[in-house]
């Protein structure tokens, strides 16, 4: 289930990125949530509005981030000034949940306005 959701993130970024000078290659991140639960810069150890939280504790790496990216530094950023629509992907939220949880106190969207999901963040920034 995991390789089907970065293969359709994969995609979704390319189309997204449609309309942009290409880039050359994709920067898959990962992060280890016990970590990044304990570090300041995450907000501390527990907010209302990520995963740190929960009760069923995560115990395998999850998804920070996957951007595409020029050979020569970064990649494209806000490329398409189009909105994050969460109902697009509503029948994969359970699988966002469990696989690219915000473990952050705050991520906003700097292409939408300063709003929206840790999704939205990383997907139309």
């Amino acid at each position: 289930m995991a390789v089907l959701l970065l293969l359709w993130l994969a995609a979704l970024l390319a189309s997204s990125s449609a309309y942009a000078p290409g880039f050359d290659y994709f920067v898959l991140a990962l992060q280890w949530p016990g970590t990044v639960c304990r570090s300041s810069a995450a907000g501390g150890p527990c907010c209302s509005s990520n995963a740190c939280c929960r009760s069923d504790r995560i115990g395998w790496f999850t998804i920070h981030g996957l951007w595409p990216s020029y050979a020569h530094g970064n990649g494209p950023t806000c490329c398409n000034n189009a909105d994050f629509d969460m109902a697009k992907i509503s029948n994969l939220t359970m699988e966002l949940q469990k696989y690219w949880p915000s473990l952050y106190c705050s991520s906003p969207s700097l292409c939408s306005g300063g709003h929206g999901s840790l999704w939205a963040h990383e997907v139309t920034d």
